[in-house]
C-alpha cells in the first residue's frame, strides 16, 4: 500500500513565518502631508459620516484637486511646520543612545524645483491610482512636459528655499564653532546609521507619508 504524500505547507503558513522587524515606537512621528491635513479637516467636520474610508479618501482627493491655491495654502502651511518638526527630531534621534539636546540641528538642504513640484503633485497622483513607488517617475514625466512659465512657480520657490538654507547654514556653522571653542564638541555623540525597517502591514498610512521624505532625499 502506497504511503500518502505529505502535504506541502500552504502559502499562508509560509508567509506567517516571514520575519518582520518591529516598528520603533520611540522614533519621531512621520510628517503629515497637506492633503492628509485636508482629509483630517473634513473628518473633523463630520463629512465622512456613512462612508467607507476608501470612499471618503477618494472623494477628498477629487475635492482637493479642485481647491484653489489660497484654500490649499493653510493646509500646506501646516505640512511645512510638521515637516520641520520631524526633521529637527530626526536630526537628534539616535536609537539606543541619548542624544545631546545642545547639539545644533543641521539645516535641511534646499529642494530643487522638481522636488517641490513632485511633493505638490503627490496627493493627486496617489488619488489617481499611482503607487507611492511610481509617483516620482510619473511626476518626472509630467515635469518634462511643462514649459518654463509653468515651472516658474517652483523655480522661484526653490530659489527662496536656497536662500533659507544658506542663511541657516551660516548660523549652524557659527554654533558648531562655538561648541568646539568651548570644548563641547567632544560631548557630541557619534550618530549610528539607522537601519531601514520593514513596516508591518497595518502601517500603510505611515508608508504613504514616508514617501515625501524619499522625494526630498533624492535632492540631497
Amino acid at each position: 500500500m502506497a504511503r500518502p504524500k505529505a502535504s506541502s505547507p500552504s502559502k499562508r503558513a509560509t508567509k506567517s513565518k516571514a520575519i518582520k522587524k518591529v516598528k520603533d515606537k520611540n522614533a519621531p512621528k512621520k510628517p503629515t502631508t497637506a492633503f492628509f491635513y485636508y482629509v483630517k479637516h473634513r473628518r473633523d467636520q463630520k463629512a465622512d459620516q456613512g462612508m467607507k474610508v476608501s470612499e471618503f479618501t477618494k472623494e477628498c482627493g477629487a475635492l482637493w484637486r479642485e481647491l484653489g491655491a489660497d484654500e490649499k495654502g493653510k493646509f500646506e502651511k501646516l505640512a511645512v511646520g510638521d515637516r520641520e518638526r520631524y526633521q529637527k527630531a530626526m536630526a537628534i534621534y539616535n536609537p539606543g543612545s541619548v542624544p545631546d539636546p545642545n547639539e545644533p540641528v543641521k539645516p535641511k538642504k534646499a529642494s530643487t524645483p522638481f522636488i517641490l513640484f513632485a511633493n505638490a503633485k503627490r496627493p493627486e497622483l496617489i488619488t489617481d491610482g499611482f503607487s507611492p513607488r511610481d509617483v516620482l517617475s510619473e511626476a518626472g514625466r509630467l515635469w518634462k512636459e511643462m514649459d518654463d512659465d509653468d515651472k516658474e512657480e517652483f523655480t522661484s520657490a526653490s530659489a527662496d528655499d536656497k536662500k533659507r538654507y544658506e542663511k541657516a547654514m551660516v548660523k549652524y556653522n557659527e554654533e558648531m564653532k562655538g561648541m568646539k571653542k568651548n570644548g563641547a564638541a567632544a560631548a557630541v555623540p557619534v550618530k549610528k546609521p539607522v537601519a531601514k525597517k520593514v513596516e508591518s502591514e497595518d502601517d500603510d498610512d505611515d508608508d504613504d507619508e514616508e514617501d515625501d521624505d524619499d522625494m526630498d532625499s533624492d535632492d540631497e
